[in-house]
């Protein structure tokens, strides 16, 4: 053997590996004889040092590519005899799992390449695998990533929202959603629970510690989220978040509408409805005013949606609740059942919508994570095992 050969056999071989020769099948891949040399090894059975070699006998395993050639170890393994319990067990080489034909580097780089190569398809063309041992190896990985922080408390700020990740037609239409929790402290995705229930929740999030750590927790206007945090987490304060409560004029501002214009989404009109007031130019809210002077419903509609717009600019919590209350009482002199129907909302969430003002978070990073979720399923075409959608999540 070479003696260079024998120096760069340190970096390239496993620790405990010694090189007995080499060759190259083709520029693609190259193959490496070697063994492992000690004086005894322990039986896993009994723990009793054995020195007596039974048999041996060869075994490849594929290890990691080097410089785009795939590397395979062909190990002359020993097998041992115990003495005391007369079992004959193979020698275990470290960087290699028992009864696995892949090193852990090898998988760990496999692990990178999935997450960062345009599609599988190409790591399993750069690692030389199938694609069975890609998906396989990849979301192995990911568990063994998230082990590292299982055991992690609460923070004291958390986001809640939910996203649908599975629709199915057997028959019965039926919706499946994921409820994504954020840690807003750590700024990572503390969570995925399959469904949205009360009893979902608790069930799949009983395991994390320090509950008594939340203080705030932001969500959109559900009440199963709502009845679950004040059961769950007993020092919370429950925020409401602000485009959610914004967005609730929209609908009854489309409704009456299109009772005037017609379903016609191209029409001007709309977007000059729904955007805020103070961002308009002059000439567009003279030609609206000029237009909703035509219609009192839509009027009437519109100026209660810019309160609430003009609601939000309030600064400080005590004049934002005379605010709510002042807005809360004018809703009540409407004939409108749009209207009605608001202020209803609007009284029952009405501690949560004012506790914005002490707080200032919104549900913002939550949903910038569930459109990341919903790349996921976008890229993969879709999502069949929950578990590994979860995983895919959690190491965001």
């Amino acid at each position: 053997m070479d003696p260079n050969w024998k120096s760069t056999a340190k970096f390239i071989l496993l620790p405990e590996l010694n090189l007995l020769t080499h060759w190259q099948q083709d520029k693609f891949r190259t193959h490496y004889k070697c063994f492992k040399q000690t004086l005894f090894e322990v039986c896993p059975k009994c723990a009793t040092v054995s020195t007596s070699v039974h048999d041996r006998r060869w075994v490849k395993v594929q290890d990691h590519p080097l410089r785009g050639s795939g590397m395979y170890l062909h190990i002359l393994k020993r097998r041992f005899r115990c003495p005391s319990c007369k079992k004959v067990f193979t020698e275990p080489v470290s960087g290699i799992r028992k009864g696995f034909k892949t090193t852990e580097r090898y998988r760990r780089g496999l692990k990178w390449a999935c997450e960062n190569f345009r599609d599988l398809k190409r790591a399993q063309r750069a690692y030389g695998c199938s694609a069975w041992l890609c998906n396989k190896v990849f979301y192995e990985q990911l568990e063994i990533k998230q082990r590292e922080r299982k055991n992690d408390c609460w923070g004291t700020r958390l986001g809640i929202d939910e996203h649908t990740w599975r629709k199915r037609n057997n028959g019965v239409r039926c919706t499946e959603f994921a409820s994504l929790i954020v840690d807003y402290d750590r700024k990572r995705v503390a969570e995925v629970v399959n469904g949205k229930t009360v009893s979902d929740l608790k069930a799949a999030l009983d395991y994390i510690p320090g509950r008594e750590r939340v203080k705030e927790v932001t969500i959109d206007m559900c009440d199963p989220f709502k009845k679950f945090i004040k059961e769950f987490f007993p020092n919370a304060k429950i925020t409401a978040d602000k485009f959610h409560v914004l967005r609730l004029t929209n609908p009854m501002i489309n409704k009456a509408r299109t009772e005037i214009t017609g379903d016609k989404r191209s029409n001007p009109v709309r977007k000059l409805l729904l955007r805020s007031r103070h961002r308009l130019k002059y000439f567009e809210r003279s030609a609206l005013d000029q237009w909703l002077n035509h219609h009192p419903k839509m009027r009437e509609i519109y100026w209660f949606k810019e309160m609430l717009y003009k609601f939000y600019r309030t600064k400080g919590f005590k004049r934002a609740s005379r605010a709510l209350t002042k807005l809360t009482d004018l809703m009540a002199l409407s004939s409108l059942n749009e209207i009605k129907k608001l202020r209803k909302t609007l009284m029952k969430w009405r501690n949560e919508i004012l506790h914005y003002f002490n707080s200032g978070l919104t549900n913002a990073r939550t949903e910038g994570y569930n459109r990341v979720a919903k790349g996921e399923q976008y890229s993969s075409f879709g999502v069949r095992s929950f578990n590994n959608y979860r995983l895919r999540l959690l190491n965001i």
